[in-house]
This record gives C-alpha cells, structure tokens and sequence, in this order.
C-alpha cells in the first residue's frame, strides 16, 4: 500500500500535469490573440521610441541655450514615455498571460502605476504648465485639452484611487508585512478592471505625451525667432 507521503507527491504532481496540460491547451486557443498582442505592443513600443527620439534631440538643444523652462517639459515627456513603455509591455503581459498568479504578478504593478500617477499628475500638469500654455498661439485648444485629460484623471481617482492604493502599499510595494491584509487585498484584484484601466491610462498618457511634444516644439520655435 501506498503510504502518505506517497500519495501527498502523487497528487502535487498530478496537480502540475493537469495544470500545463491546460495551459498548453489554452496557449493553443489564445494564439491569435497572442499574435495580435505581439504586433499592436510593437507599434506602440515604436511610437513611443519616436517620441522619446524627439524629445531626446529637444533635451540637447534646451542644455546647450539653458533653457529651463523647456528643460522641465522635456524631462517631463522623458517620464511620460518611461511610463507609457512600462504600462504597455505590463498590459500585454496581463492580457496574455494564463497562470491566475502570473497575472497578478503584472496586474499590481498596473496598479501601482496607475497610482503613482493620479498622484503625480496634479503637480506635472498644474498652473506651472498651463502659464507656460498660454504663451502659445492657439492655445485655448491646448487648455481645453489638458482640462479633459485631467478631468478623466481625477475620475480614475475618485472612483478606483483607494483600491489603487491598497493594491500599491500592500501588494505592489509591500510595505505591510501583515499577510492576512495581502491576501484580503488580492482577492479584490479584478483582472478585467486592470486590463480596463490600464487602456485608459494609456490612452491620457499618449495624449498627455503628443500634447507635451507639441508645446515644447512650438516653444522652441517661438524662442528661435526671438533670437
């Protein structure tokens, strides 16, 4: 007769068998989508790559003259594309991922993002960088533009902000040592609500990052025609 011990690593290991073989069946399903996932993540990978090559060039420019004022903006941008780089390759990573715990590995640090950034946007979008705006011709579009993107912020705040929150602290960070509080804290992590959120955030930073571009630009052209 089999004895306890026996029987205990029969059972994990038909537990692992049984655990790949539905992972091989649902990586053959998913291929599609996995494919898909792997060229839109290139292009958006390569977009931001432009943005950053730009921003880069502009960054030498606004040494070599001391400008400070665009300094700050580009540095800014930089940090935007840092960002939007780490979010998509996580989201894609999230979307395409099988393992339940894997996924949650990519959903907290979602999360956590997406928290460091609510927290962040009123002080890198504030009065600073609308009076900056206003010097520029036609900026009311440009005002108009930064009020939405900042309204949609402040909703993802309103309405999700002290889950990020927990998430962040307890499961990303792993500042409360309290294990039962991780584990409370993961049953609230909805895979589906950070596949969502991510998009979204997504999406305000490729608008706030075009915005930003497109300021610095024009004020290194106003700027080279005061000279």
């Amino acid at each position: 007769m089999k004895n306890a011990k026996q029987e205990m690593i029969e059972s994990y290991s038909n537990r692992i068998v049984g655990s790949r073989v539905f992972e091989a069946i649902a990586f053959i399903f998913t291929l599609h989508r996995r494919i898909y996932f792997h060229f839109k993540l290139r292009k958006l990978v390569g977009t931001i790559k432009n943005s950053k090559r730009i921003l880069k060039a502009e960054l030498v420019k606004a040494k070599n003259r001391r400008d400070n004022e665009r300094l700050e903006l580009i540095r800014i941008g930089l940090y935007l594309c840092i960002m939007q780089k780490d979010l998509s390759l996580l989201h894609s990573r999230l979307v395409m991922a099988l393992n339940p715990e894997v996924k949650e590995v990519y959903a907290k640090q979602i999360a956590l993002i997406l928290f460091e950034f609510i927290q962040d946007q009123p002080k890198l979008f504030g009065r600073s960088y609308r009076d900056i705006i206003y010097k520029l011709p036609d900026h009311e579009k440009k005002i108009d533009l930064l009020k939405i993107l900042g309204m949609e912020t402040s909703l993802i705040k309103k309405e999700r902000g002290g889950l990020l929150k927990e998430i962040r602290i307890n499961l990303a960070a792993h500042r409360d040592c309290n294990g039962e509080k991780q584990l409370q804290v993961i049953e609230k992590l909805d895979f589906v609500e950070m596949h969502r959120l991510s998009m979204q955030l997504y999406s305000i930073l490729g608008r706030y990052l075009n915005l930003l571009t497109q300021v610095v630009l024009e004020l290194h052209e106003k700027k080279q025609d005061s000279y």
